[in-house]
C-alpha cells in the first residue's frame, strides 16, 4: 500500500503544477487572442497634443499574431508587435513612401507613425484597444467585419 502512494503522490503533484502553469498562462493567451483583428484610430495624444484624426483618412491597425499592418492616413505600413502581458514592443516598422495630396493627411500620418514607434503598453478597455507609451496614448475601435 505504501508503494502505491509513492506513485500517486508525484502524479498528483505533477497535475497540480501543470494546472498552476495553465492558470498563470491563460490571461496571456487570452490577451493575445483579444488583440488580433482590424482596428481604426479613434483618438490619440502625442507629446500632449492630439494626433490629428481625419474623418475620411483615419489610421488603421491590423494585428495578426505578432504582425501589424495598416494604413497610416496616407501610406501603408507594416512590422511587428511583440506583446508580453501588458508590455508591447513594436519593431521593424516600415511604410510606403508616397506624397499625399493633402497636408493634413501627411500631418496625421507623421504623428501616428511617431506615436506607434513609442508604444510600450497595450490594454483592452471594453471593445477598444489602447496602445500607450511615454507621452503617447492611442485609442482604437474595432472595424466591423464586412
Amino acid at each position: 500500500m505504501q508503494g502505491r502512494w509513492l506513485r500517486v503522490i508525484p502524479a498528483i503533484a505533477g497535475v497540480a503544477v501543470l494546472a498552476g502553469v495553465l492558470w498563470l498562462a491563460a490571461p496571456l493567451v487570452l490577451q493575445r487572442v483579444a488583440l488580433d483583428g482590424d482596428w481604426r484610430l479613434e483618438a490619440g495624444m502625442l507629446d500632449g497634443s492630439p494626433i490629428p484624426v481625419l474623418t475620411d483618412h483615419r489610421p488603421t491597425l491590423t494585428i495578426d499574431g505578432g504582425r501589424v499592418s495598416g494604413n497610416a492616413a496616407c501610406n501603408d505600413y507594416g512590422g511587428y508587435l511583440d506583446v508580453s502581458g501588458t508590455s508591447a514592443h513594436p519593431h521593424d516598422i516600415f511604410w510606403t513612401v508616397g506624397r499625399c495630396l493633402d497636408d493634413a493627411q501627411m500631418a496625421s500620418e507623421a504623428a501616428f507613425l511617431a506615436a506607434l514607434e513609442r508604444v510600450t503598453k497595450v490594454r483592452r478597455e471594453g471593445e477598444h484597444l489602447v496602445l500607450a507609451g511615454p507621452s503617447v496614448e492611442m485609442r482604437f475601435e474595432p472595424i466591423p467585419s464586412s
